[in-house]
């Protein structure tokens, strides 16, 4: 389902969205811009950006802990990363080193461990 008239930050600016996931209650809509560096916080009621949250790298997925309360993301580059982001305060928490070219972030249900693509290694973190 298409949700029209959301938009993921400045009207005007190219973010080149790539990667998105709704919050637990469905009231959010995180939204990675790869070509902005930036992920942004999207009101799903107003169609909105609340919040946007500058990135190292061009962020190229995104997942949330099992009980919603962290934001994963994978920032592509030769030394990728994994941002730990509080949704609450929208604070980067941890940086975590995985391999080139991180993307396509996913926590197992229990919510005990995250696992990485790093797509130029050849191999998962």
């Amino acid at each position: 389902m298409v949700a029209p008239g959301i938009r993921a930050g400045e009207m005007g600016k190219h973010l080149g969205p790539c990667a998105l996931v709704p919050s637990k209650d469905g009231k959010i809509l995180y939204v990675a811009n790869a070509d902005a560096k930036q992920v942004s916080f999207v009101d799903i009621d107003s169609g909105e950006s609340t919040r946007s949250i500058s990135m190292p790298g061009e962020p190229t997925g995104l997942t949330l802990s099992a009980d919603g309360r962290e934001l994963y993301v994978t920032c592509a580059a030769t030394r990728s990363s994994v941002l730990v982001i509080d949704v609450a305060s929208g604070k980067i928490k941890a940086d975590i080193p995985v391999g080139h070219t991180a993307c396509g972030p996913t926590v197992t249900p229990d919510g005990k461990r995250l696992y990485v693509c790093n797509r130029f290694d050849n191999d998962v973190s």
